[in-house]
């Protein structure tokens, strides 16, 4: 299912499926050149945690790598911490140091001097809180989402009559039988090769749905931070917000839609603001994901109650935390906010060295606490 499914592909199939025997993969019919691009997806849902790797390249870099990817995803052993995995590498790949949210790790597997045509692994774990649909539903969904990340289109569900009566297919009876299986840390990842054409920008993380096109603003801020000049466009963005001094547009990157650079010499720290839009991400879910992050214990219930501070103003009202890292994340922290508004969940984050975390803190909250969410927009 590496392309998208035309018409004359979906009869066979829905023949096929009526018939009552599955194809051992939908036939496909190309009337053009294979797509010189591949997205390699795996998804595997672990109770309310779900697991993804991707890596997206030229189609010959991706085939290349593919009996690797497996192999990776095999290695992982989740028995002795189930938010940080286990597992061994190919031989050839390299760890990269990548902080970003939801990134678990981030791997090089070919050193090409071009970084157009290096081939990043990257590994994400979202904690989901309780998935509302079914395995194949969310399989489906993040199938659709990363096709459409690669331009093509999504599988969509079908209905059609056999015996007078209206049988109906799911998006999901059409993608999930015929991906690729492998067995990773006593589950199942769900592995598919979508070919199309690369995102100019690093995709979204998974889940991440109604999130606004990042690629306007990264190339804004790239600009920015090559000329060093004032911002002359608003962001994209519903609320305006005063920066505070010292602070420098950072490039947004895949998920956050806003982000700046703190701090000076050899302790710089991160801003950057996201907002969510799926039901199930919540306050519980982003600060058990952000103590993975930080080596820290989870904290639930009655006990992040205490741990989380209020911040307010006359606009705003949200939750706040900090998160001291430990192991190797020791002389880390993170300061995250959450904001609850019409047009989205909001979060907030500084994060980098603690010296920088604590010499910038009164700067951050006055930056969350400036935020005016504009009245015209669509509530």
């Amino acid at each position: 299912m590496g392309q998208s499914l035309n018409r004359f592909t979906l009869l066979l199939l829905l023949v096929s499926l009526l018939a009552g025997c599955r194809p051992e993969k939908p036939i496909e019919v190309y009337s053009e050149k294979k797509p010189a691009d591949i997205m390699m997806v795996g998804i595997s849902l672990r109770g309310n945690t779900t697991w993804t790797i991707k890596l997206v390249n030229a189609r010959e870099k991706i085939l290349a790598a593919e009996d690797d990817v497996y192999t990776f995803a095999s290695s992982f052993n989740f028995s002795a911490d189930p938010s940080n995995p286990e597992w061994k590498l190919p031989e050839s790949w390299k760890k990269l140091d990548v902080v970003k949210p939801f990134r678990k790790a981030t791997f090089e597997i070919n050193d090409s001097p071009d970084p157009e045509q290096r081939t990043q692994v990257i590994v994400s774990e979202l904690a989901m809180g309780q998935q509302s649909g079914s395995r194949d539903q969310t399989i489906a969904e993040n199938i659709n989402r990363w096709r459409k990340q690669m331009r093509i289109d999504p599988v969509l569900n079908y209905s059609v009559k056999k015996s007078g009566e209206q049988v109906e297919f799911s998006a999901g009876d059409l993608i999930v039988p015929y991906m690729k299986k492998v067995k990773v840390g006593g589950q199942t990842m769900y592995f598919e090769k979508i070919e199309g054409t690369r995102p100019k920008v690093a995709a979204s993380a998974p889940f991440m749905n109604g999130m606004p096109n990042m690629g306007m603003h990264g190339d804004i801020a790239k600009m920015m931070a090559a000329k060093k000049e004032p911002q002359s466009s608003p962001p994209p963005v519903p609320f305006d917000y005063d920066v505070p001094a010292g602070w420098q547009p950072a490039d947004s990157g895949s998920v956050s839609i806003l982000k700046f650079s703190v701090g000076k010499g050899e302790s710089p720290a991160q801003v950057s603001v996201s907002k969510f839009s799926a039901p199930a991400v919540n306050w519980e879910s982003t600060v058990t994901m952000w103590q993975g992050q930080f080596k820290v214990a989870k904290t639930t219930g009655e006990e992040l109650q205490k741990i989380t501070e209020d911040i307010s103003s006359d606009s705003i009202r949200g939750n706040l935390i900090r998160i001291t890292g430990k192991d190797d994340k020791k002389g880390q922290s993170l300061l995250g906010v959450m904001i609850e508004h019409a047009t989205g969940k909001w979060f907030f984050k500084l994060q980098g060295p603690d010296s920088t975390i604590d010499a910038e803190r009164k700067n951050f909250e006055s930056f969350v606490k400036s935020i005016q969410f504009r009245s015209d927009e669509k509530k």
